[in-house]
């Protein structure tokens, strides 16, 4: 088979879409920009030379542990400690700060839920105010129109007459017409 031959045999194993690259592109998010390096390097082979190269490390490591002298291996094995150690207090700080944003927001949430209750609390207030004001309005007019419905305009002005009498007399004792 000649290179062109092949290079076409092989061409059949990639398709692209033009469409899709483009909105490949496009990817903003952290997560998404990993996961398409992730998708990269295992179709190009990347991810099989990356594990190679970190079981190499990995064998290096073992064969310098075990040849390595006493003193070395205790100051390896207080860096591990020390590692070990930084480890645990960076997952207490992280915890510490979850508990702390939890705190934050059920205050946040607490006031929030008071603000509303007082809010609440104010709008019936008034509006039973305004309830009573309204009641007392409509009772006064009730009254005013039972009162002008009981009597007619002849009624009122003898009333007022009588009453109007009633306070001279008191005033200046006895006036007669």
């Amino acid at each position: 088979m000649s290179f062109t031959k092949y290079s076409i045999f092989i061409t059949k194993f990639f398709f692209f879409d033009a469409e899709k690259i483009v909105s490949l592109a496009e990817i903003n998010s952290p997560d998404q920009r990993r996961l398409l390096s992730k998708a990269y390097t295992e179709v190009l082979g990347i991810k099989k030379y990356e594990d190679l190269k970190d079981q190499l490390e990995s064998i290096q490591d073992e064969y310098r542990n075990k040849s390595a002298k006493p003193k070395e291996k205790a100051e390896l094995n207080q860096i591990n400690a020390n590692i070990d150690n930084s480890q645990l207090e960076i997952d207490e700080v992280e915890q510490q700060i979850q508990d702390l944003n939890e705190e934050k927001i059920e205050k946040v949430l607490s006031r929030t839920l008071t603000d509303i209750l007082i809010d609440e609390l104010k709008s019936n207030v008034l509006s039973s105010f305004v309830r009573s004001e309204i009641i007392e309005k409509l009772s006064d007019e009730v009254v005013k129109n039972t009162i002008k419905e009981m009597f007619t305009k002849k009624d009122i002005e003898k009333i007022i007459r009588d009453v109007f009498e009633e306070k001279l007399n008191e005033t200046f004792g006895g006036y007669q017409e």
